[in-house]
């Protein structure tokens, strides 16, 4: 199978969202095939290079993180798809081809219809992304789906019978989609949950049913006949005592019960929307360690896989026949305790096998052989791809990839390797010639930029420096790619410069410097020279006996940085005498359709900055930096690596744009002002006369009518553009990749110049890798005559030359016999990485510009071949090989390590304590040495004169006591000098233990189980303000005292009881009297108290009076007597009419 084309460079049809019921077939009739060219934008200015152009190579990346990527099309033939790209992996060869997607935007979704003889693939793409249904093996667009989704698709599903397909939207609108797609029709829709859906399925039993589940839920359709039609009816699965978690995989049983996965690592057995019970293992632990991301029913089994990496087998029927206990509960015993939470219904069961995949396996996927019943697949996330043999109990690892992101990547300047670095840690090394891997190494940290060192460095071609998230820089090399059997790395240095991680590192053309940026907002220089050789034009092998490194220091910036280029040239007199002429003081003209401008001089020492090198530094807020390399003769860095701004000459640049320029027909006549020569407007001020303020007014309106006019074409340049990339070329010029303000909005990642310095190579945001080729002379501004322009706007120009451009091209290509096509056009655009995930953060060629790669946020890796190119060998230079081989540096492992900087500081600090101690052992010594001396003469004198008294050779009977004076005084003084500071470090912590402790009644105090992890903790509650506490302590122990505030109060309560005894009688008077006579006794209870008496002597009243309440069935004698009365003597009265 030949990898074919995303699509052709002809056609133009647009994808528009359908409604319910509607057909959207494209073609004329639905036996047919979709040309792909249909489905592409068209190249109106002739300039883009044909597809075939750049063709796909091969690829080394694999997207390990995403479910439901693995599919068997028949017995030899793997599917997967990374980014946009359909992989197709022959397990016999372990071959791969290609089919890239039809538009440039990403797959988001797989499946393989239950013949295996169709592909569908779901899309992510901008706008009204579709669904190609693509026939093996033959890769031709056989049905494409329009208007299930707003942005793209999560999961495809055929049913078993293969005559429908369900697909889920990913974010914003998730939206389930139910398709005949035979017909290209919508059957029924709904929106399928408001977070991510990782899958839907439908029912073994019949398509009436389906399943979906995600992020936090699962949910069960069914297709149900209302008085307006057939309806798409969710119910949502309701949870109960289980915990809330996502489900990454479900399995419907035959009788209707679905069993889905946990992320805790027990399963769910599901029954009419409701939990029936939790499985677990026997004694209450989870079927896997982790989440379980796989099941699957095999005969009368069902497997789980999980991220634990270990496939178990459980049996069918116990599982369809699980009874859950509550926890807490014995077998037989009630489903929950009588008091407390409501606990989950737990059933306990053994799997009857289990297999290990590996140590450190998490499995993602489980793909079963189509033929070979005893064989699966399994999609690792670590990064590789296994076969397992249920049967032989053996594992087999086909495949080895990086896990997650691609951080970085690098061609080697002499040889047809590849490097990749991952976000996983791991280094691989890779022949793309040989389509192979040649060497993997992990690392503790995540890789975050790599690089290889420039040719003068190291002639071999095998030395690269690379950064990590733990702001660690290693200097590396492996063994050349042709002694394949002894691939191995070896450490030349280790620094770790940063703080946080690396973001990017930039050589200078000869390797004498080079600089690291990291996420601390700090650039970090450092000098590189050979010392192996006399000549520096002559190659070395590089090693630690043949090149020192040595740190310079860094520079603070206000934000990260996010490139730094070093100048290729000396050209530093050439701006100063640019800067002259333009007689504007510290800007620096780049052409004359656009300034870049800086602020300040360069010094005094003129001379001494003309033999430094210049770096150019973009930051990630968008500004644009410029510094002279710093010298090591002019940097002390005894101290400190730390470096002021001042020596290294920094600058800020900001970019200058022209008014625009007005175009026949868009302004009115005499609109246009005087201009100078080079074609910027003229800064002299017009005399400020009303006519002139009009003109002014009209000249504005025509301004703002051109910018939006600019805007609605899409390119706009402003002042205030963010710069994100730069590279410094030759003569003091620079490339500057800007952000757009309006429509395209897509930002450069990297940006590079071939080794050839013929193409122009840049990877975007969303994916898109650009291969342009190089000419300096139409891109320099001051030569720029439109402006700042679309392409569309440039393409006006050129619509009516399209058409023959495409045919002269054509014709060549059909005329060549060469195995090197031709290559016409300018720019080629290629999109083999995902549109949302596929941030391209490396774009490279090989030495020879035969092949281009690129490496993604997607886990893509991808080379391509460069048909126009003549692919070379690998070239050998002559270097000398050093006497004796040096030892490896020492790594540096710990995260917590030390950084340059700290270990400077650090260093300076042990050299003034070291010093410290070494002079006060000295003191010490000495006043020894005179100790003993004085000692001696003593004994000697006393051997002399048995009657020598030692008072007598005392000099000065009061200097012992001089001496202490003074040192007394010195004590004192001492004292005052330090009374405010030691005063100000004591009430510090006194007005911080009055703020925070002194107000607190109660501390948090949190007191955890060891087995359960049950936590219980006080709260942290504020002590009451003495009169609340004192009318607290009142109310809970009866406190006599009182206050104004109380007497009023019982004022208001005397007041109470007036009112109450004027609506009261009988004994109800009684007792209110007894309240206002209780109150003008000066009775001091609170207002509160007082109505808490009040309710006691009522309900006092109320017990007394329930009491006295006669019995139901009680009768008044009188009554009684009365009716029998009338019965007797009231006779019988008829209605008379």
């Amino acid at each position: 199978m030949e990898p074919t084309s995303a699509a052709a460079e002809a056609g133009g049809a647009k994808l528009e969202p359908q409604e319910e019921g509607v057909d959207v077939g494209g073609s004329a009739d639905l036996g047919g095939y979709y040309d792909p060219g249909a489905f592409t934008q068209v190249d109106r200015t002739g300039k883009e290079m044909p597809r075939d152009a750049i063709q796909l190579h091969c690829s080394f990346g694999f997207d390990s993180y995403k479910r439901s990527n693995l599919f068997f099309l028949d017995e030899s033939t793997l599917l997967s798809s990374v980014g946009n790209v359909l992989i197709f992996i022959n397990l016999q060869t372990m071959e791969q081809t290609y089919f890239q997607g039809v538009r440039d935007g990403g797959i988001g979704a797989i499946a393989v219809h239950p013949s295996g003889q169709l592909i569908a693939i779901g899309e992510v793409y901008y706008s009204a992304p579709a669904i190609f249904l693509l026939e093996y093996p033959a890769l031709r667009i056989l049905r494409v789906l329009r208007g299930g989704a707003a942005r793209g698709y999560s999961n495809l599903c055929f049913n078993a019978e293969g005559d429908k397909l369900a697909s889920v939207a990913c974010d914003p609108d998730y939206m389930l989609t139910l398709w005949d797609w035979a017909e290209e029709k919508i059957i029924l829709r709904s929106k399928a949950f408001s977070q991510d859906v990782y899958k839907v399925e439908f029912a073994p039993g019949g398509d009436g049913n389906l399943t979906t589940a995600g992020m936090g839920h699962i949910k069960f359709w069914r297709m149900a006949s209302t008085f307006t039609g057939i309806k798409l009816q969710g119910f949502l699965g309701k949870f109960g005592a289980s915990e809330l978690t996502d489900i990454a995989a479900f399995l419907q049983l035959p009788d209707g019960k679905v069993l889905s996965s946990t992320e805790t690592g027990n399963l769910l057995l599901w029954d009419g929307g409701f939990i029936k019970c939790e499985l677990s293992e026997k004694g209450r632990k989870p079927c896997h360690d982790g989440r379980v991301e796989q099941i699957m029913m095999v005969e009368n089994e069902v497997y789980t896989a999980g991220e634990d990496g270990f496939v178990r087998v459980w049996d069918f029927e116990t599982i369809d026949n699980a009874e859950g206990t509550a926890a807490g509960a014995g077998v037989g015993g009630p489903n929950a305790s009588s008091s407390g939470p409501l606990q989950p219904r737990i059933f306990e069961m053994e799997f009857l096998d289990e297999f290990q995949i590996g140590k450190d396996v998490k499995i993602k996927t489980l793909a079963r052989h189509p033929t070979i019943q005893s064989e699966y697949l399994v999609q690792d996330a670590q990064g590789f791809l296994f076969r397992l043999d249920v049967q032989k109990r053996s594992v087999e690892r086909l495949l080895s990839f990086h896990s997650g992101a691609i951080a970085a990547a690098d061609c080697s300047p002499l040889r047809h390797s590849l490097l990749s670095l991952g976000s996983d840690g791991t280094l691989r090394l890779h022949d793309y010639i040989e389509k192979r891997t040649l060497m993997r190494t992990r690392f503790s940290n995540s890789g975050t930029v790599l690089t290889y060192l420039p040719e003068p460095l190291d002639g071999r071609g095998c030395t690269f420096a690379a950064g990590f998230s733990d702001g660690v820089l290693r200097i590396m090399s492996h063994q050349a790619i042709y002694d394949v059997s002894n691939v191995e790395l070896k450490l030349h240095f280790a620094f770790k410069p940063h703080k946080g991680a690396i973001v990017c590192i930039g050589f200078s053309q000869d390797g004498a410097f080079f600089a690291t940026g990291g996420e601390d907002k700090t650039v970090f220089f450092f000098k590189v020279a050979v010392t192996a050789v006399d000549d520096a034009s002559q190659a070395v092998a590089f090693s630690r006996s043949t090149v020192h490194v040595t740190p310079i220091g860094f520079v603070e910036l206000d934000s990260v940085a996010a490139c730094v280029s070093f100048s290729p040239d000396n050209h530093l007199r050439n701006l100063e005498e640019a800067s002259a002429q333009r007689s504007v003081e510290g800007s620096q003209e780049i052409g004359s359709g656009s300034n870049v401008s800086g602020s300040g001089s360069l010094g005094d020492d003129e001379d001494s900055l003309l033999k430094r090198r210049r770096v150019l530094i973009t930051q990630r807020d968008g500004a644009l930096q410029w510094l002279t390399v710093p010298s090591t003769e002019l940097v002390d860095t005894r101290v400190s690596f730390q470096m002021d701004s001042k020596v290294l000459d920094a600058r800020r640049w900001r970019l200058e744009t022209p008014q625009p320029k007005r175009e026949e027909g868009e302004t009115k006549d005499g609109a246009n002002g005087d201009t100078n020569e080079k074609g910027t407007a003229d800064p002299t001020p017009a005399p400020a006369t009303a006519e002139g303020k009009a003109n002014a007014g009209e000249e504005d309106d025509q301004v703002r009518l051109l910018s939006a006019l600019r805007r609605s074409r899409g390119l706009v340049v402003t002042g205030d553009s963010p710069v994100s990339l730069v590279l410094y070329l030759e003569g003091g010029y620079f490339l500057m990749a800007v952000v757009n303000r309006y429509v395209h909005r897509t930002a450069f990642c990297d940006l590079k110049i071939s080794p050839s310095g013929k193409y122009l190579i840049a990877g975007t945001i969303d994916g898109m890798a650009i291969v342009r080729k190089l000419n300096i002379k139409d891109m320099m501004l001051k030569d720029w005559k439109l402006g700042h322009e679309t392409y569309e706007h440039q393409s006006k120009a050129l619509q009516q030359q399209a058409s023959d451009i495409e045919a002269e091209r054509r014709a060549v290509i059909e005329n060549s016999q060469d195995s090197v096509k031709d290559e016409s056009g300018t720019y080629w655009l290629g999109q083999a990485h995902d549109c949302d995930k596929g941030r391209l953060n490396s774009v490279m060629m090989s030495f020879d510009d035969a092949f281009f790669c690129s490496a993604g946020g997607d886990g893509g890796l991808f080379v391509w071949r460069v048909t126009s190119q003549e692919i070379e060998s690998n070239r050998e230079i002559e270097f000398e090989e050093p006497d004796q081989p040096a030892q490896e540096a020492d790594d540096i492992n710990d995260s917590n390590a030390y950084t340059l900087q700290e270990n400077k500081i650090k260093a300076e600090m042990d050299r003034e304590l070291d010093e410290a101690e070494k002079k006060k052992q000295a003191t010490k010594l000495y006043v020894a040495s005179l100790r003993s001396e004085f000692l001696q003469l003593l004994g000697e004198l006393k051997e002399a004169d048995p009657s020598f008294d030692r008072n007598a050779i005392q000099i000065d009977p009061y200097l012992r006591k001089d001496i202490e004076e003074q040192t007394q005084k010195r004590i004192e003084n001492l004292r005052r000098e330090l009374a405010w500071i030691s005063e100000k470090h004591a009430i510090g912590p006194e007005k911080l233990r009055r703020k925070f402790l002194d107000v607190q009644q109660t501390e948090r105090i949190e007191i955890a189980a060891f087995k359960s992890g049950r936590k219980v903790a006080t709260f942290r509650t504020l002590k009451l303000d003495e009169r609340d506490e004192r009318d607290l302590q009142a109310l809970l122990y009866g406190d006599g005292s009182s206050d104004d505030g109380e007497a009023e109060d019982g004022a208001e309560d005397a007041e109470v009881g007036k009112g109450e005894e004027e609506k009261a009688t009988g004994e109800h008077a009684e007792h209110a009297q007894v309240a206002k006579k209780r109150a003008k006794a000066g009775d001091a209870r609170s207002k509160l108290e007082a109505r808490k008496a009040l309710r006691a002597e009522r309900a006092l009243h109320w017990k007394k009076l329930m009491e006295e309440k006669p019995d139901e069935g009680y009768e008044d004698p009188r009554d009684v007597a009365a009716i029998q009365y009338a019965i007797s003597n009231m006779g019988d009265y008829k209605l008379k009419m």
